[in-house]
């Protein structure tokens, strides 16, 4: 599950100029890990990373299908972001960090909605967000955000339909 959600599922190995992330491999970019030579990263290496993402997101806390959508955008954006675009979805305070009063909201949210339309929930959050990177009044960013944001749609697309065929 981790690296269908996490990187690209073949381990393809990726340097683009539009990536601020740099050189990637697994969907573990070189600036977020400088001591690694991503170019040589093993699955197995890839995968304590997304154990790493996983734990720190508090995913093993989330019904299986927000789990899954939370890690990825944990794992893409980073924790921190991760979690206030949960804590906006779910109407808890943002603060960035998963805590009881955002476990609270999110029980709320879940009642009558069901794990499967938070997690879509978050996706479409994603996608707001996304439209926001690639509108930055930042010129230079903007540009490259924008080369991006074919890939990063796709990447919302293939974990819809991840989240729709690993629930109930």
């Amino acid at each position: 599950m981790l690296i269908e959600t996490g990187g690209d599922p073949d381990g393809g190995y990726n340097n683009l100029a539009s990536d601020p992330g740099g050189a990637t491999r697994w969907g573990v970019s070189q600036r977020a890990y400088p001591h690694l030579d991503v170019a040589t990263l093993t699955r197995e290496q890839a995968l304590e990373i997304y154990r790493e993402y996983w734990i720190q997101a508090k995913c093993d806390q989330l019904p299986v299908a927000v789990a899954v959508a939370h890690f990825d955008c944990a794992f893409l954006s980073g924790v921190v972001e991760a979690a206030r675009i949960l804590q906006r979805t779910v109407g808890a305070q943002v603060d960035g960090r998963l805590g009881p009063r955002t476990f609270e909201a999110l029980r709320s949210f879940l009642a009558g909605r069901g794990p499967e339309m938070v997690a879509a929930k978050l996706i479409e959050a994603r996608a707001c967000f996304i439209v926001d990177l690639v509108n930055e009044p930042e010129k230079p960013r903007e540009r490259m955000n924008l080369l991006n944001l074919k890939g990063w749609v796709v990447r919302l697309v293939r974990l819809t339909a991840y989240v729709s065929r690993s629930t109930p």
